[in-house]
């Protein structure tokens, strides 16, 4: 930063106290993206952020050139890089390193003296509600009735960061999804699908969101009730179980909209059976609970009104069971999915080993023979 924007600075913070960024790779450059939850903040970035500053930033590490886009219905700037990723900054494939390296640039305080970061957004600002109501179950609500709860960029990237989040804390051990409102999503958000110059931002935030839920170690429950349609139905399978009121439809409408259902399909070719996702696909018509429930979509379905407490049921038995063997059964089932069939004994083998040699076997052991309660602490 040049001298005199140092002594126009004067008091300085990271970007990354009033922003978050997602940066990928674009051949020898790279597309870094600042988004910002407020309009306040977002016109303080336009002033301060400009491209020059951004491309004296990171000249030291090879950058070339920088040009900027602005993209105020997210609240979010783009960079594109030149000539960043040529040297030895390529720290992975995706030039991923990018949008935590420019979340330490300093940049002048907005005129609110705020600082707050994105995961303390005001509850009436956010898109998300996270509620604990007890040790070991923290509940995320999608917070957008209003819209129907449909996924824009902004909710998409809440949800991912927060799953991420909440992920890190291992005292977090289920993770409960559910929607504020009469339905539960209705999939990606098509005023900004719409928008030629967003459907590669949305499809990479869904693509991240979905890797989110199915990648945690937490035990993922999805409640849901009214519509889950498209990419909204995609979030009850990338969960470990799906609660469903009997009143719920299941649709994914993708054909009928001129587009191909191809993010949520690689979910559920896993899961479902070739002649059920074509009917799902092809038809594009509604289905109900008991024959999302027969052909193994969602886990549960209930009466209207009792989703929460099947959800809270749940996750009272997966509270029953030992923290880490939960975590370590989660991660091999995922692992034996991805492996070669010839690799599966041998994977279970060293999670089996690794598993009867730690102390919550022994403490799981004890208790039974003792006729006790098992103690996780």
């Amino acid at each position: 930063m040049a001298t005199d924007d140092r002594r126009r600075l004067g008091r300085t913070i990271r970007l990354g106290d009033v922003a978050r960024a997602r940066s990928g790779d674009k051949g020898t450059g790279a597309n870094v993206g600042v988004m910002v939850d407020s309009d306040a903040h977002y016109a303080h970035l336009r002033e301060w952020l400009t491209a020059a500053r951004v491309a004296e930033y990171f000249q030291p590490m090879g950058a070339t050139g920088v040009e900027r886009f602005e993209l105020p219905n997210l609240r979010a700037l783009n960079f594109v890089v030149r000539g960043i990723l040529a040297r030895s900054t390529r720290v992975d494939a995706q030039g991923k390193a990018l949008g935590q390296a420019i979340l330490e640039m300093p940049i002048a305080p907005p005129d609110d003296g705020s600082t707050e970061a994105p995961g303390d957004v005001p509850a009436a600002e956010s898109l998300l509600l996270v509620e604990r109501p007890r040790p070991g179950v923290v509940v995320v609500v999608l917070n957008r009735p209003e819209r129907r709860n449909a996924l824009s960029v902004r909710l998409m990237d809440e949800l991912a960061a927060t799953i991420a989040r909440l992920s890190t804390d291992p005292s977090n051990r289920v993770l409960v999804l559910r929607a504020a409102g009469p339905v539960f999503c209705a999939g990606l958000d098509l005023v900004e699908a719409s928008d030629v110059a967003l459907a590669e931002v949305g499809t990479e935030g869904y693509a991240r969101l979905l890797r989110a839920l199915t990648e945690t170690s937490l035990v993922t429950i999805a409640v849901a009730r009214g519509v889950a349609a498209a990419g909204g139905a995609g979030l009850l399978v990338a969960c470990d179980f799906a609660v469903a009121a009997e009143g719920l439809e299941i649709v994914f409408p993708e054909v009928r909209r001129g587009l191909v259902p191809a993010m949520v399909s690689n979910l559920l070719r896993g899961k479902l059976r070739d002649a059920d996702l074509r009917e799902l696909f092809l038809l594009a018509e509604p289905i109900d609970a008991a024959r999302a429930l027969a052909i193994r979509l969602v886990s549960r379905v209930v009466a209207e009104g009792s989703e929460r407490a099947e959800a809270d049921r749940l996750a009272d038995l997966i509270l029953q069971g030992a923290p880490d063997a939960v975590r370590d059964t989660k991660a091999l089932l995922a692992e034996l999915a991805a492996a070669a069939t010839s690799d599966g004994p041998r994977i279970a083998r060293e999670y089996h080993v690794r598993a009867k040699l730690g102390s919550e076997a022994r403490e799981g052991l004890a208790a039974f023979l003792e006729k006790r309660p098992s103690n996780w602490e």
